[in-house]
């Protein structure tokens, strides 16, 4: 299965295309540089709010909805299975004395 995520660094691409730089986009949305050249290069993902200041930012300025949005395809990782729980006393019974 495929999950197609928001491709930050084409994002970031497009802002700077349209603003001008980093630092203009910086500015508007209120984030670090070293944050933004993080996203940029997919070294991380900004966390909901400031990727919510990007997008909103990428709409006004590329005159695009979200929907529309750059996307990569990525593989959706299966979740490890649950650790087996053991019921009962986890210490020797032989140690239990009678009530």
């Amino acid at each position: 299965m495929t999950n197609h995520a928001i491709d930050w660094g084409q994002i970031v691409d497009d802002l700077a295309a349209h603003l001008g730089g980093a630092g203009e986009i910086c500015s508007r949305a209120g984030v670090a540089r070293s944050s933004l050249r993080d996203w940029g290069s997919g070294r991380s993902e900004p966390r909901h709010s400031n990727g919510e200041a990007l997008m909103v930012l990428w709409e006004s300025a590329t005159g695009r909805d979200r929907e529309h949005a750059p996307r990569r395809a990525q593989p959706v990782e299966a979740k490890p299975p649950k650790r087996a729980v053991i019921a009962g006393p986890t210490f020797p019974t032989s140690l239990l004395r009678p009530v």
